[in-house]
């Protein structure tokens, strides 16, 4: 089969990944019953236009086109794109929906950049019924990162049939997918299977222990008040779902201040539907606690976006936003913090400057001190380069939205026209976009993510030049400096 063969299939959320056409996967089961044994033939895949999934009763929570880089309305019932896509998802449902549509929507963006196999995964499997089920769910609090090792082995088993090179896989995942990304960066069973990397926005996070993964497991079988698994099999995974995240609330402590990713060794780590670090499949907490060894020889591609904590429902005054921060970091922090980023930005709005750093929860600057940190455990040791990146271009269509999480995925796939609601798909936006999609497809390809008329220096902890993405590329030391280490002091 071509790599550049295309599919054709009609649309239907009830039989198809809504309009994706170029689509080459497996349905896991007849039937989206949750299930976390893990245990798959990836041996009998299946190759087929659509890999059908069917609507649940909560796919209303992201399909109702709320998505800031992409509306559902926008995607027609056909799209005939010129290259192949491979999938498989797991259909514990309780997680799937929430970054299903994430997978589905990076398979359009994908449209426009040529020559370029992408193989997306979105394997979902966190809770620990290990005690509950039996030796037959030893591993179901890591199934979700095993079964991504799964499809990375059967890439590379299977990949040059399709015109892919086994010895060049490139994975990236942005927000929750960057954590993954490095955590498959630490995974032994995962040595080998990756070539190049890119955490986006995310990554290198604080995983719990197995002992607290047992413990939520615990209180979530106890609340939902089954006896065996096939009891619990027979539940509605939205009922699961709501009694997981219930149950996540009453253990974890509120958001702080420094998250998403607190310094080593100054918070617990906190429970929840992600991986543990269990002592065989998960032996580290890969950057963050130190770059993995075994993936020293990987190259890295690291980044964020400046306007990181973007809620366009908060409004705040200048005294609400300096409220925030005080509650936060204290008052003479919070006048540091202000002073910091007025300076930088004169012309930014408190509204804008407020989505750069407000507290808890998502956080520009932290980010950005995530991306130093990760970048420098990476260069220390002395293997393979890391490059890091800044995306600060201000939408033109969302008043004061500045570079909101996630929107860089429109221009490292070249496709603002899918996104021109939030891109306006203007000159300046398909010009960055070209210059991206080509960085991001370059680095797939050799590791380094230059091109002609745009060198990119790779990251040392001594001057942190970092590439700055906007309507002007160009290569900066250490964007934020001044306010990303007032958080540090």
């Amino acid at each position: 089969m071509s790599a550049r063969e295309t599919f054709s299939a009609e649309a239907s959320f009830d039989d198809s990944f809504y309009g994706l056409t170029v689509f080459v996967g497996r349905q896991y089961h007849d039937d989206p019953i949750w299930h976390v044994s893990g245990k798959f033939d990836w041996e009998e895949l299946q190759i087929r236009p659509v890999a059908g999934q069917h609507r649940t009763e909560r796919a209303d929570l992201w399909l109702e086109g709320n998505f800031t880089y992409i509306r559902l309305e926008d995607i027609p019932d056909s799209i005939e794109l010129g290259l192949s896509v491979m999938t498989s998802y797991d259909v514990l449902k309780y997680k799937r929906w929430s970054l299903f549509a994430e997978l589905g929507v990076g398979m359009g963006w994908m449209s426009a950049t040529p020559d370029v196999n992408l193989v997306g995964d979105n394997i979902l499997g966190f809770l620990d019924l290990s005690a509950f089920g039996g030796a037959a769910y030893a591993d179901s609090v890591n199934v979700g990162m095993t079964d991504l090792v799964a499809a990375l082995r059967w890439i590379h088993d299977n990949i040059a049939n399709f015109g892919g090179d086994p010895d060049c896989v490139m994975i990236y995942g942005q927000s929750g997918g960057g954590s993954k990304v490095t955590t498959l960066l630490g995974m032994p069973s995962a040595q080998g299977l990756i070539h190049r990397a890119s955490p986006q926005s995310g990554g290198g996070g604080n995983p719990p222990g197995g002992e607290q993964s047992r413990e939520l497991a615990r209180r979530v079988i106890a609340e939902l008040g089954v006896q065996d698994m096939a009891a619990l099999q027979k539940l509605p995974w939205a009922r699961l779902n709501e009694v997981g995240n219930a149950v996540v609330a009453k253990m974890n402590p509120p958001m702080g201040a420094v998250n998403p990713t607190p310094a080593p060794g100054t918070a617990a780590p906190r429970v929840g539907w992600g991986p543990t670090v269990d002592g065989r499949l998960i032996t580290m907490r890969a950057f963050f606690e130190d770059a993995p060894e075994i993936s020293k020889n990987v190259p890295m591609l690291v980044g964020s976006v400046s306007e990181e904590g973007n809620r366009m429902s908060s409004r705040p005054t200048e005294a609400e936003w300096v409220a925030t921060l005080t509650k936060s970091y204290g008052e003479a922090k919070a006048a540091a913090l202000v002073a910091a980023l007025k300076k930088a930005y004169p012309k930014k709005s408190i509204r804008t400057l407020s989505y750069m750093c407000s507290g808890g929860g998502l956080n520009g600057l932290t980010m950005r001190n995530n991306v130093t940190r990760m970048a420098t455990l990476k260069h220390k040791q002395k293997a393979a380069p890391v490059y890091t990146w800044y995306f600060t271009w201000p939408s033109p269509m969302l008043e004061d939205a500045g570079a909101w999480h996630t929107a860089e995925l429109a221009f490292c796939f070249d496709n603002t026209l899918r996104c021109a609601q939030g891109t306006g798909h203007t000159l300046e936006a398909q010009a960055l976009a070209k210059k991206m999609a080509t960085a991001w497809a370059n680095f797939a390809r050799t590791g380094n993510p230059s091109q002609p008329g745009l060198p990119w220096a790779p990251f040392n902890p001594d001057r942190c030049p970092t590439m700055i993405l906007d309507n002007v590329c160009r290569m900066v030391d250490d964007p934020e400096a001044e306010a990303r280490k007032i958080l540090l002091a």
